[in-house]
């Protein structure tokens, strides 16, 4: 999954949600949770989800805004509504992108957002967050090859 909706609320029943919701979460964590990654660990303080918005590529940036806004226009009611949740934590996008800034000739990477998708981020009251990851050997063979 390239980008992802990432939601999370104090006191948010995040099962009883989910029952009533059209949208399909690959992730489900609860307050108390115990929550772990290479790097570091920590018990969550907030219940909520994460949903696939967009299976482009990470090398697919424009691939993944045209995904991800078909996904709010398909869901759009449901969103401005987690977007008025006023205990929300945390309500934003979340674009996964492989760096190019570990190339030879690269001095600088960066990424334009049209304004339309912006208005509708504003819209349903969502942030947008860029990961950037460093390429796998698939990507980097990939590149070498353009």
């Amino acid at each position: 999954m390239s980008c992802q909706l990432r939601f999370s609320a104090k006191n948010f029943d995040v099962d009883y949600y989910l029952l009533t919701s059209n949208l399909n979460s690959h992730e489900v964590f609860r307050t108390g949770d115990y929550q772990q990654t290479p790097l570091e660990s920590w018990v969550t303080k907030d219940s909520g989800f994460c949903v696939t918005a967009s299976n482009a590529d990470f090398n697919d940036f424009n691939g993944q805004i045209i995904d991800t806004g078909k996904f709010i226009w398909q869901h759009v009611d449901e969103l401005e509504a987690l977007g008025k949740i006023e205990e929300r934590v945390t309500f934003f996008f979340d674009f996964g992108l492989t760096t190019t800034l570990f190339e030879e000739d690269v001095w600088v990477q960066s990424f334009h957002f049209p304004v339309e998708f912006l208005l509708l981020l504003s819209r349903i009251g969502a942030g947008l967050e860029i990961s950037s990851y460093y390429p796998t050997s698939e990507d980097e063979e990939e590149n070498n090859s353009n």
